[in-house]
């Protein structure tokens, strides 16, 4: 198993001669990564879960307003793998920034030669 996440904060500032009033514009992301290599205690079963947000405030993704909150997704996968068959399911939640909420399952079956 792994888990992996990042956090990352960007403050601009603008300023030009024909406009002297200066503009500050902040930006944060947010990202988590989970693998587990062995899910549900099964061999080549492998679960990936991508968890992202993106924020126009200086304030953490998770806690920005409405009006600042960007769209956060939500991507999971199980991936089974035998010989060159690979079998995978996905499903994928995502909150836009005007509040809809989107989804996609997908199920897929590769053979590699």
């Amino acid at each position: 198993s792994s888990l992996s996440g990042s956090l990352t904060v960007r403050t601009t500032r603008q300023e030009t001669p024909a406009a002297p009033e200066t503009r500050v514009y902040t930006t944060s992301s947010a990202s988590l990564h989970y693998s587990h290599q062995r899910a549900f205690d099964i061999n080549r079963l492998i679960f990936n879960s991508d968890l992202q947000a993106r924020s126009q405030s200086l304030a953490p993704v998770f806690v920005a307003t409405t009006e600042e909150q960007g769209p956060v997704t939500w991507e999971n996968s199980l991936t089974y793998i035998v010989g060159r068959l690979t079998s995978e399911f996905h499903f994928d939640l995502s909150r836009e920034s005007d509040g809809s909420t989107q989804y996609r399952i997908a199920l897929a079956l590769k053979r590699y030669f």
